[in-house]
């Protein structure tokens, strides 16, 4: 019970250094060795009969079986995340998945499948543990917390379970999960959930292994079911989208048809974290193994070419019409039954990758320009590097306005530079913080120095919810995050080590010698705060925090409404997608996933302004800073 005890301690000072590490845009945490050596360590992994095949194929599918099979998925996964053995890594799960799956199937009743899972079950037979006075003391305060819980009664419907599965269910219900640090999913600091270590069979397979494939679907159904703090945000039922994905997992028998149903099934959540890969790389195969090396913008669902290599006939300003005779509208009609967004009209993270490719090394691609429908032939690249930038994004910091005003972008800003900056921009009239493009070269702490200067005391801005770890499915009211003037000197107070933090916090926030906090001016200049739909996650935290800031307002569009920590999934066939793990809201409780967060002043980039090269939210910026009856 020891991590309980540390996790409840230390809300109120690492809760915001977890959050943040894992929304840093981590890679994909599959197939990775550390990941296979402390897996070959558990009892489970002792289990391997089925680590090459599950021996399961189905060619006919029966709604009997369907509907049997959608119950085991069910209970399997309620299984999964309480039974005390499984938890502490003593039973390797998928195994016994694939040893029930031909006896349910051969089911004729939903009476009969319900003995044969009862029967099933009580081969792992448990006692009800009884908390200690600690644990009870923890479990309360956790409980008080309570926000969202996931929909339980079905355990008790003796209609379709039957009696002995649904007492083995409701018995389980009882298990109040205290040690699941060897189980699928792992809480760690701050009741963040890891689940990268439910990946043991996650090895290229056979893609004619029905058992295999449905493992997927029951994997991925269940870590949204318990797991996915937005399902309450989602449109569609998520037990019919199971039930009606059994059949086309059940029946295919080939790598292409398998990837793409599950790609399919990630936009079920309606979340941009919600990122697709596989060693096949299917999905861009999909869409046409070759891509021009252009980049897009979404202005009021027209695709304009935002950023191109030197030597492309495509220009900037370009309205893309058709790709090979294929109507636009039809590509991002395909781009979303396979790409997760958390809004369908903004997109323009998400289906940039996919949108300007073809199947040949050149591509005709008709477009829009100057009102003149032409047909271009663009250069197409197989497996081409993603290093095209859009209009403004590569944009340096800088003065602008004759030196009245100072210029961060967030894109570009490296580290050690914003202190450099703030020191040039002392004085200025205003600021224009550009956060509508992501940096992968700088820390995202970023917000907090710069909150130093801009918020004159500390507030809080952002509320997270996280899961709760003594009963997966529910989910608690967590903790908050701060940024502001003296932000950074109470974090030491609180006994945060300084040479860990200023490591973190990579601008040269702490003297990591002396453990000091940096002394930094209070900013009193009009700060102007640039975003669109590209600002996702991190980023969209920024905003949060900067938009309480005295003489602050938000320009450009609304943002991508995707945040939270990205939580890793691994599937079978190496397939790797993820979802946001924390649900983040205001401080009053009113949402910004889906909704993205609301500009004070609506600027949008125009058609017409990206041809002429002209960043039309800059001028705005600027004009906003210069001209006060500007709105």
């Amino acid at each position: 019970m020891k991590k309980k005890e540390v996790k409840m301690n230390v809300f109120s000072k690492k809760v915001i250094i977890s959050f943040i590490l894992i929304v840093m845009g981590l890679t994909f945490v599959a197939c990775t060795s550390s990941d296979k050596t402390e897996e070959k360590n558990l009892k489970r992994s002792q289990d391997t009969e089925f680590a090459s095949d599950s021996g399961v194929r189905i060619e006919k599918l029966s709604k009997v079986q369907q509907k049997n099979l959608r119950t085991l998925a069910k209970v399997w996964g309620f299984t999964k995340y309480r039974h005390p053995d499984i938890t502490a890594g003593n039973i390797n799960w998928d195994a016994e998945l694939f040893r029930v799956i031909p006896k349910v199937l051969e089911a004729t009743t939903k009476e009969e499948a319900g003995d044969i899972m009862a029967t099933w079950l009580n081969q792992f037979p448990f006692q009800v543990n009884t908390l200690s006075k600690e644990q009870e003391d923890l479990y309360h305060q956790v409980k008080e917390k309570a926000y969202l819980d996931v929909e339980y009664s079905w355990i008790k419907n003796r209609q379709v379970l039957g009696n002995n599965l649904a007492d083995y269910l409701e018995n389980l219900s009882e298990v109040k999960v205290t040690d699941n640090d060897n189980g699928y999913a792992v809480f760690e600091e701050g009741d963040i959930v890891n689940v990268s270590s439910d990946s043991f069979m996650d090895n290229s397979i056979n893609y004619e292994d029905t058992g295999m494939r449905l493992l997927g679907l029951f994997r991925y159904w269940n870590i949204i079911e318990y797991f996915y703090p937005y399902k309450n945000l989602m449109d569609e039922d998520w037990e019919q989208v199971l039930y009606d994905k059994i059949p086309e997992l059940a029946l295919q028998s080939d790598k292409e048809s398998y990837a793409l149903s599950i790609a399919n099934l990630t936009t079920y959540i309606h979340d941009s974290h919600g990122f697709f890969n596989d060693n096949f790389k299917v999905l861009p195969q999909h869409f046409g193994a070759y891509k021009a090396k252009a980049t897009i913008f979404n202005i009021d669902g027209q695709i304009v070419i935002a950023g191109r290599e030197d030597k492309s006939p495509l220009k900037l300003g370009d309205i893309v019409v058709s790709i090979d005779g294929t109507s636009i509208e039809k590509i991002i009609e395909e781009c979303n039954k396979y790409i997760s967004v958390s809004d369908k009209n903004r997109f323009t993270n998400a289906f940039d990758y996919y949108l300007l490719r073809s199947t040949k090394e050149i591509a005709e691609i008709e477009v829009i320009r100057n009102g003149e429908k032409l047909s271009l032939n663009v250069p197409c690249y197989y497996n081409s590097k993603y290093d095209v930038k859009r209009l403004g994004q590569d944009e340096k910091s800088c003065f602008m306005g004759d030196k009245k005003i100072g210029y961060i972008n967030i894109a570009t800003l490296e580290s050690g530079d914003l202190d450099k900056l703030m020191k040039k921009f002392k004085g200025t009239e205003g600021l224009i913080i550009d956060v509508r493009y992501s940096n992968a070269k700088m820390s995202e702490y970023i917000n907090y120095p710069i909150g130093e200067y801009i918020k004159p005391e500390v507030s809080e801005y952002q509320q997270f919810y996280s899961s709760n770890s003594f009963e997966p499915g529910k989910f608690i009211k967590s903790t908050s995050n701060s940024s502001g003037r003296g932000f950074i000197e109470k974090q030491l107070d609180k006994g945060i080590d300084s040479t860990t933090f200023s490591k973190i916090f990579d601008n040269g926030i702490i003297r990591t010698s002396l453990g000091k906090v940096k002394d930094r001016y209070q900013y009193n200049g009009k700060v102007i705060i640039l975003m669109n739909e590209c600002t996702q996650s991190v980023l969209e935290t920024m905003v949060m925090s900067f938009m309480d800031a005295p003489n602050a307002t938000v320009i450009g569009t609304p943002s991508a409404g995707a945040n939270g920590n990205k939580m890793d999934i691994t599937l079978p066939g190496c397939i790797q997608t993820s979802i946001s793990g924390l649900a983040v809201t205001y401080m009053d409780g009113s949402q910004t996933q889906r909704i993205g967060l609301k500009p004070d002043i609506t600027v949008k980039q125009t058609v017409k302004g990206i041809a002429e090269g002209k960043d039309e939210v800059i001028e705005k910026a600027i004009e906003l800073i210069t001209k006060p009856e500007s709105k």
